[in-house]
């Protein structure tokens, strides 16, 4: 007897990509919402974050998020520091080493 594991497939289940062969590359713009972005799109191959391709993530929201610019380097932000400002963690590094 064997046992059913998740959900049944239905119309109403939307398709998961495979993400577990996803290429990763250097930091490019995500396609969906222009953050950087390490993983490529199992299917297309461009820059694309997981989250931005999942169907609960609605892109309005996403392209609504302002991105700030980091305050070493001036590239977009991909996370806020300790003092709250944008930056990234290898420029806050790079900052400290010198």
């Amino acid at each position: 007897m064997s046992q059913r594991t998740g959900a049944p497939p239905d119309q109403t289940t939307p398709a998961r990509l495979d993400w577990s062969r996803a290429i990763v590359g250097d930091p490019a713009p995500c396609v969906v919402c222009g953050r950087p972005a390490l993983l490529r799109h199992p299917e297309t191959g461009r820059p694309h974050h997981k989250v931005c391709s999942e169907p609960a993530t609605p892109a309005a929201t996403v392209e609504e998020t302002e991105i700030l610019s980091c305050r070493f380097c001036g590239e977009p932000a991909s996370m806020p520091g300790p003092e709250g400002k944008p930056e990234h963690w290898s420029c806050r590094r790079k900052a400290a080493d010198r």
